[in-house]
């Protein structure tokens, strides 16, 4: 709607419908001025009304300022926390013995350095006696506590390690196994016996073990052994090593198995000096002695 001055006008105002003929007697000069006044007042409002129309109905490419300050949110992008790591803490036991590392299933070996008929077997080797020792005695006609095999004897004395000896039939000659880590047997001499032939153990003790850190153990033969000091009341069950890093299989008395565990597959010993802590140690490899058909 187009509203203009001219349709307005205070002449139109006062010759036409708000003429004085409609006014009470009096008054009429008065009306007219106010009518003047009011009608300056309605253009100033008319013009008002349409800029404010005429800005309406224009561009959208102002947007209207606002005297509240915009707020935008702002978004904080953080990662996922990463999981609690915990350090793993490796509690040694209070026990004096410390765990060895694990390995395969104890593999059992049977040497055979005696010829049935006399001599050594094929692949060993008659020395003299280590021990300066002429003589034994295996009149007692004991098993050896290592044979798989009847005729394997236990003889004296202990310092000629021949706890593991075979005497040929009909004959004074006997070879002894000293050392189970070698291929050569001891040669001694003693009084022929036709008892000679004993039955072997029905449960055989390894006369030589092989651990999972390659020390090499021997099969105790008698003597005097200073106790344990963490374990008073175990003894020794094999000697371990040489010389100053020699060591012991300790266990308790009466040991079924000369001190080996073999509850399970893998066997194991505790090892360790006499005045030091014992260690398990798994055994690689056992040695028991039979005879050659050789």
């Amino acid at each position: 709607m187009r509203l203009t001055a001219g349709r307005l006008t205070a002449g139109r105002l006062t010759a036409g419908r708000f003429g004085a003929r409609h006014l009470p007697a009096g008054r009429a000069g008065t009306s007219r001025a106010q009518l003047r006044r009011s009608a300056v007042a309605l253009l100033a409002v008319l013009a008002t009304s349409g800029a404010l129309a005429a800005c309406s109905n224009g561009s959208d490419s102002a947007a209207p300022t606002s005297a509240t300050p915009t707020t935008t949110a702002t978004v904080i992008e953080t990662a996922s926390p990463a999981p609690a790591t915990t350090e793993e803490t490796t509690t040694t036991p209070s026990s004096t013995t410390s765990a060895a590392p694990v390995s395969g299933p104890t593999q059992v070996s049977t040497l055979r350095p005696f010829a049935r008929g006399g001599g050594a077997a094929a692949g060993w080797t008659i020395d003299g006696d280590d021990a300066g020792v002429a003589q034994i005695d295996c009149t007692a006609a004991q098993p050896s506590p290592s044979a798989v095999d009847d005729g394997i004897l236990y003889c004296t004395p202990a310092a000629a390690a021949a706890d593991t000896c075979y005497v040929a039939p009909r004959t004074n000659d006997a070879l002894c196994l000293v050392d189970p880590f070698s291929r050569r047997v001891a040669h001694y001499t003693t009084k022929p016996n036709s008892d000679y032939n004993v039955d072997h153990p029905m449960d055989p003790q390894p006369l030589g073990l092989l651990l999972d850190d390659g020390t090499q153990c021997r099969l105790r033969n008698g003597g005097a052994w200073t106790r344990q000091s963490q374990h008073p009341d175990y003894v020794g069950y094999y000697t371990c090593g040489s010389g100053s890093s020699s060591s012991a299989v300790w266990a308790a008395p009466n040991s079924q198995k000369a001190g080996i565990d073999t509850s399970s597959n893998t066997w194991t010993v505790q090892v360790g000096t006499s005045d030091g802590a014992l260690q398990q140690h798994t055994v690689s490899e056992a040695y028991l002695v039979g005879i050659s058909n050789d």
